[in-house]
Protein backbone atom coordinates (compact mmCIF):
# COMPACT_ATOMS: atom_id res chain seq x y z
CA UNK A 1 0.00 0.00 0.00
CA UNK A 2 0.88 3.37 -1.12
CA UNK A 3 1.74 5.69 2.10
CA UNK A 4 -0.60 8.65 2.80
CA UNK A 5 3.07 11.19 2.38
CA UNK A 6 3.99 9.20 -0.78
CA UNK A 7 0.19 10.16 -2.49
CA UNK A 8 0.68 13.20 -1.39
CA UNK A 9 3.47 14.54 -2.62
CA UNK A 10 2.52 12.84 -6.45
CA UNK A 11 -0.87 14.36 -6.51
CA UNK A 12 1.00 17.46 -5.47
CA UNK A 13 2.63 16.83 -9.00
CA UNK A 14 -0.40 18.08 -10.69
CA UNK A 15 -2.77 15.27 -12.53
CA UNK A 16 -0.68 14.38 -15.09
CA UNK A 17 1.78 13.40 -12.61
CA UNK A 18 -0.95 11.14 -11.09
CA UNK A 19 -2.38 9.70 -14.42
CA UNK A 20 1.22 8.72 -15.22
CA UNK A 21 1.64 7.19 -12.22
CA UNK A 22 -2.02 5.26 -12.41
CA UNK A 23 -0.98 4.16 -16.06
CA UNK A 24 1.80 2.27 -14.88
CA UNK A 25 0.13 1.11 -12.11
CA UNK A 26 -2.63 0.02 -15.11
CA UNK A 27 0.17 -1.58 -16.91
CA UNK A 28 1.17 -4.39 -13.87
CA UNK A 29 3.72 -1.94 -11.98
CA UNK A 30 3.69 -3.22 -8.47
CA UNK A 31 2.14 0.17 -6.50
CA UNK A 32 5.54 0.33 -4.17
CA UNK A 33 8.13 -0.06 -6.62
CA UNK A 34 5.81 2.24 -8.89
CA UNK A 35 5.74 4.88 -6.03
CA UNK A 36 9.54 4.52 -5.41
CA UNK A 37 10.45 4.94 -8.63
CA UNK A 38 8.05 8.10 -9.43
CA UNK A 39 9.55 9.57 -6.12
CA UNK A 40 13.27 8.47 -6.76
CA UNK A 41 13.89 8.77 -10.60
CA UNK A 42 10.87 10.06 -12.43
CA UNK A 43 10.09 13.55 -10.57
CA UNK A 44 14.74 13.66 -10.00
CA UNK A 45 14.42 13.47 -13.88
CA UNK A 46 11.67 15.78 -14.35
CA UNK A 47 13.34 18.18 -12.05
CA UNK A 48 16.98 18.00 -13.03
CA UNK A 49 15.89 18.43 -16.99
CA UNK A 50 12.98 21.52 -15.85
CA UNK A 51 10.43 19.24 -17.42
CA UNK A 52 6.97 18.59 -16.99
CA UNK A 53 6.09 15.05 -17.06
CA UNK A 54 4.37 15.58 -20.96
CA UNK A 55 7.94 15.65 -22.16
CA UNK A 56 9.45 12.67 -19.93
CA UNK A 57 10.83 10.87 -22.17
CA UNK A 58 9.79 7.17 -20.95
CA UNK A 59 6.42 6.59 -21.87
CA UNK A 60 4.37 5.02 -18.64
CA UNK A 61 4.04 1.81 -19.76
CA UNK A 62 7.60 1.22 -21.05
CA UNK A 63 8.36 2.12 -17.43
CA UNK A 64 5.90 -0.17 -15.94
CA UNK A 65 7.52 -2.63 -17.70
CA UNK A 66 10.96 -2.22 -16.58
CA UNK A 67 9.18 -2.06 -12.91
CA UNK A 68 7.54 -5.51 -13.87
CA UNK A 69 10.94 -7.31 -14.67
CA UNK A 70 12.59 -6.10 -11.31
CA UNK A 71 9.56 -7.79 -9.31
CA UNK A 72 9.85 -10.80 -11.56
CA UNK A 73 14.09 -11.45 -10.54
CA UNK A 74 14.30 -10.85 -14.45
CA UNK A 75 16.69 -8.18 -13.87
CA UNK A 76 17.81 -6.28 -10.97
CA UNK A 77 17.10 -3.07 -9.29
CA UNK A 78 21.06 -1.76 -10.53
CA UNK A 79 20.87 -3.52 -13.82
CA UNK A 80 16.92 -1.66 -14.09
CA UNK A 81 18.58 1.65 -13.22
CA UNK A 82 21.05 1.38 -16.37
CA UNK A 83 18.32 -0.02 -18.43
CA UNK A 84 15.92 3.74 -17.18
CA UNK A 85 19.96 5.85 -17.96
CA UNK A 86 19.80 4.42 -21.84
CA UNK A 87 15.64 4.88 -22.02
CA UNK A 88 15.99 8.52 -20.67
CA UNK A 89 19.08 9.12 -23.64
CA UNK A 90 17.58 7.37 -26.14
CA UNK A 91 13.49 7.83 -27.09
CA UNK A 92 13.95 4.91 -29.49
CA UNK A 93 15.13 2.11 -27.21
CA UNK A 94 13.02 -0.35 -26.87
CA UNK A 95 12.53 -1.37 -23.11
CA UNK A 96 11.99 -5.29 -23.65
CA UNK A 97 15.01 -5.59 -25.63
CA UNK A 98 17.01 -3.71 -22.89
CA UNK A 99 15.75 -6.15 -20.77
CA UNK A 100 16.84 -8.90 -22.17
CA UNK A 101 19.99 -7.77 -23.20
CA UNK A 102 20.42 -6.80 -19.16
CA UNK A 103 18.66 -9.87 -17.64
CA UNK A 104 20.47 -11.89 -15.22
CA UNK A 105 21.21 -15.36 -16.32
CA UNK A 106 19.65 -17.77 -14.10
CA UNK A 107 21.98 -19.70 -12.05
CA UNK A 108 21.44 -24.03 -12.37
CA UNK A 109 20.03 -25.68 -9.29
CA UNK A 110 23.42 -27.53 -8.88
CA UNK A 111 25.06 -24.05 -8.89
CA UNK A 112 22.59 -22.84 -6.45
CA UNK A 113 22.61 -25.73 -4.09
CA UNK A 114 26.42 -25.62 -3.91
CA UNK A 115 26.68 -22.10 -3.39
CA UNK A 116 23.99 -22.58 -0.57
CA UNK A 117 26.36 -25.38 1.04
CA UNK A 118 29.03 -23.33 1.33
CA UNK A 119 27.71 -20.17 2.49
CA UNK A 120 25.65 -22.05 5.39
CA UNK A 121 29.08 -23.57 6.31
CA UNK A 122 31.39 -20.72 6.15
CA UNK A 123 28.46 -19.03 8.19
CA UNK A 124 26.82 -21.11 11.46
CA UNK A 125 25.51 -18.07 13.48
CA UNK A 126 23.10 -17.65 10.50
CA UNK A 127 22.17 -21.53 10.90
CA UNK A 128 21.91 -21.30 14.01
CA UNK A 129 19.91 -18.07 14.14
CA UNK A 130 17.06 -19.57 11.23
CA UNK A 131 17.10 -22.69 13.44
CA UNK A 132 16.23 -20.58 16.63
CA UNK A 133 13.39 -19.03 14.40
CA UNK A 134 15.11 -15.80 13.00
CA UNK A 135 14.24 -16.86 9.15
CA UNK A 136 15.15 -13.23 8.91
CA UNK A 137 18.94 -13.65 9.61
CA UNK A 138 19.20 -15.82 6.01
CA UNK A 139 19.22 -12.40 4.26
CA UNK A 140 22.99 -11.87 5.62
CA UNK A 141 24.03 -14.59 3.01
CA UNK A 142 22.53 -12.53 -0.03
CA UNK A 143 25.60 -10.60 -0.30
CA UNK A 144 27.86 -13.05 0.20
CA UNK A 145 26.30 -14.94 -2.48
CA UNK A 146 26.79 -12.15 -4.88
CA UNK A 147 29.92 -11.61 -4.50
CA UNK A 148 30.55 -14.47 -5.02
CA UNK A 149 28.50 -15.12 -8.06
CA UNK A 150 26.73 -12.39 -9.79
CA UNK A 151 24.06 -14.73 -11.45
CA UNK A 152 22.66 -15.59 -7.47
CA UNK A 153 18.89 -14.85 -7.87
CA UNK A 154 18.60 -13.10 -4.42
CA UNK A 155 15.11 -14.83 -3.37
CA UNK A 156 16.44 -18.62 -4.68
CA UNK A 157 19.40 -18.33 -2.55
CA UNK A 158 16.82 -17.60 0.30
CA UNK A 159 14.54 -19.89 -0.11
CA UNK A 160 17.43 -22.87 -1.50
CA UNK A 161 19.31 -21.91 2.06
CA UNK A 162 16.16 -21.65 3.95
CA UNK A 163 15.34 -25.27 2.84
CA UNK A 164 18.87 -26.72 3.29
CA UNK A 165 19.17 -25.65 7.12
CA UNK A 166 15.21 -26.67 8.07
CA UNK A 167 15.89 -29.86 6.01
CA UNK A 168 13.60 -29.64 3.17
CA UNK A 169 14.77 -31.28 -0.07
CA UNK A 170 14.28 -29.63 -3.39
Amino acid sequence: AMRDIDAEILIAQGNRVANYFEEMIRNGAPAKRATSWMLQDVLRVMNDRSISIDHFPIASASLAKLLVAIEASTIDTNRAREIFQKMLESTDANVESLITQYSTPSMDQDSLNQLCQELLAANPDVVLKVQTGNSKAIGALVGQAKKKNPQADPKAVQDRCLAIILGQSS
